[in-house]
C-alpha cells in the first residue's frame, strides 16, 4: 500500500502507524466487552434484589410497635405509621424473618417425613401381604342328578345373559367340538345344549365339578356366582 503526499511523491506507510490503529481497535473491542459484562452483572443483581423484595413482601411479620401484620420489607407500618427503617427496628425484623423461615422449613420437613412414613407403610403392607388363592366351590354331595343338570343349564343361561362369549367358547370346546367362528352367545348356548344332550351330561357330579374348575381357572365366572347358581338349584 502507498499514500500520496502533497509534494506528489509516493512512499510506503510506516509500520508503526498500522500497529497503533490495531491497538486502538483491540482496546475499543475489549472495553466494549467489559461494558457488556458489567451491564449483564448489573441486570442479574437487579433481578436478584427484585426477587428478594418479592419474597420479603410475601412474608408478613408483626410490627414491633402495634403488633399488626406488615410486609417484611416495609419501611413504615401501614397501621400505626411507625418508622421501621431504624437500625434497631430492622434488626428485630430480621430476627423475626429468620424465625419465620425456620418455621416454614420445619413444616416442609414435617410434610416430607409424613409422606415418607405413608409410603413406607404402603410398601411394607404390599410386601408382607399374603397372596389370596381362590378355590372353586364344590357341589354338595346331597344334590340330586336333576339338580346338577339344572345348575349347569342355569350357568349357561347366566353366561348368555352376560354375553360371555369367551366362557361359552371354552365350554363348547370342552365338549370335544370346536366352536364356530363369530358365533353369537345364543348360538354357542344352543350348540352346548345339543352336545350335552340338553345338559343331561351334567347329571354326573364329576362333570359339573370339572366344568366349574375349568371356568374358575379361566376366570370366566366368579366363584361366588357359580356357588350361588348351585345353591339356587339345590
Amino acid at each position: 500500500m502507498v499514500i500520496v503526499r502533497k509534494g506528489g511523491r509516493w512512499r510506503k506507510p510506516s509500520p508503526s502507524g498500522g500497529f497503533c490503529v490495531l491497538s486502538v481497535i483491540v482496546f475499543k473491542t475489549m472495553n466494549w466487552f467489559k461494558t457488556i459484562d458489567e451491564k449483564i452483572k448489573e441486570s442479574r443483581e437487579r433481578s436478584r434484589k427484585n426477587a428478594e423484595e418479592r419474597k420479603l413482601e410475601a412474608i408478613k411479620i408483626k410490627c414491633p410497635f402495634c403488633k399488626d401484620l406488615v410486609p417484611a420489607n416495609a419501611l413504615r407500618c401501614s397501621h400505626c405509621t411507625a418508622d421501621l427503617s431504624a437500625k434497631e427496628t430492622q434488626e428485630k425484623i430480621k430476627a423475626e424473618i429468620k424465625q419465620y423461615k425456620q418455621r416454614q422449613l420445619g413444616v416442609g420437613v414435617g410434610v416430607i417425613l409424613i409422606f415418607a412414613i405413608i409410603v413406607g407403610f404402603i410398601i411394607y403392607a404390599v410386601q408382607n401381604s399374603e397372596p389370596t388363592t381362590t378355590t372353586p366351590p364344590t357341589p354338595s354331595s346331597d344334590m340330586a342328578p336333576q339338580q346338577f343338570q339344572n345348575a349347569a343349564k342355569a350357568m349357561a343361561e347366566f353366561m348368555v345373559k352376560q354375553d360371555n362369549k369367551t366362557g361359552l367358547r371354552i365350554w363348547h370346546k370342552s365338549l370335544g367340538s370346536a366352536p364356530p367362528d363369530f358365533a353369537s352367545s345364543e348360538t354357542l348356548y344352543a350348540n352346548i345344549k345339543r352336545l350335552s344332550s340338553d345338559f343331561a351330561l351334567y347329571r354326573d357330579k364329576n362333570e359339573v365339578l370339572k366344568l366349574v374348575r375349568l371356568l374358575s381357572d379361566q376366570n370366566i365366572i366368579f366363584d361366588e356366582t357359580i356357588l350361588q347358581i348351585l345353591k339356587e338349584n339345590r
